[in-house]
């Protein structure tokens, strides 16, 4: 993945990297720095798959559990 990839899957996921950075309790310069100084790691592009995923999931949960009441 490059550093291209890298923005575009954060955009999909509507996530910044600082943001990013929490969720996965690093350092916010370590993401900062992947895609230009250092590696982006092998298993951040299917991370951020599956959290689009769960977060569509959460969401079309609320509106049914909300739908039932």
């Amino acid at each position: 993945m490059d550093k291209i990839k890298l923005n575009l899957l954060l955009s999909n996921a509507k996530l910044r990297k600082k943001e990013l950075s929490i969720l996965l309790g690093i350092a916010q310069s370590t993401v900062n720095n992947w895609g230009s100084s250092k590696e982006i790691p092998y298993w951040l592009e299917s991370w951020l798959h599956f959290y689009v995923k769960a977060k569509r999931y959460d969401e079309m949960r609320s509106k049914i559990c909300n739908k039932d009441s």
